[in-house]
């Protein structure tokens, strides 16, 4: 779906919270020429894992998440918890969201918006 409705050059932030990053890899080799987040799928507060601790979630703040939007054009949540979609999305403007939800993501005069594509 992501590679019919995008352009080939479009850049696409990808979430899946709680994960050891490999569905952020087959993303990224699926929806080749376009570019995803090689990193910081999983964003928040650590999750516990049962191999030990987890090295993929990024800690930061909704703030600095915006600001990694601002490279990008859109934005797939693919699996994303509710502690998530209630400390991240909010600032943008976003709720109701589901998993597998697309946002073109919309930048205007340093201020950023999602708008729900699909």
């Amino acid at each position: 779906m992501i590679v019919r409705i995008t352009p080939p050059k479009s850049h696409i932030y990808f979430i899946w919270q709680s994960s050891s990053n490999n569905q952020s890899v087959m993303f990224n080799y699926r929806i080749l020429p376009r570019i995803s987040n090689m990193g910081c799928s999983s964003v928040g507060d650590l999750y516990p894992h049962p191999d030990g601790d987890d090295v993929w979630t990024c800690r930061m703040t909704p703030s600095e998440l915006g600001q990694k939007f601002m490279d990008y054009d859109y934005l797939l949540i693919a699996r994303a918890d509710k502690k998530f979609k209630d400390r991240f999305l909010p600032q943008f403007g976003s709720d109701n969201v589901k998993d597998g939800n697309l946002f073109q993501i919309l930048k205007k005069l340093a201020m950023l918006n999602l708008i729900k594509f699909r």
